[in-house]
């Protein structure tokens, strides 16, 4: 869609061509700095979790641990 107003005749289509690809970005960089930090925001690890997880790694061998 994208495509077929780039370099329409009229503003209004140019405008929301702007705004949709403003909107979009914004978006996705909301969604980077939730996800960067695990523990905090509204997209977060509990650490039961995380417990669980390693546990289940332990239990099939696909995590090694290097000290």
């Amino acid at each position: 869609m994208s495509s077929c107003l780039f370099g329409s005749d009229y503003p209004v289509l140019d405008m929301l061509q702007l705004v949709t690809l403003t909107l979009l970005l914004s978006l996705a960089l909301v969604a980077i700095d939730d996800i960067n930090r695990p523990f905090q925001g509204s997209v977060h690890v509990e650490l039961t979790g995380l417990e669980n997880a390693k546990r289940t790694f332990e239990k099939y061998g696909g995590a090694q641990e290097t000290r």
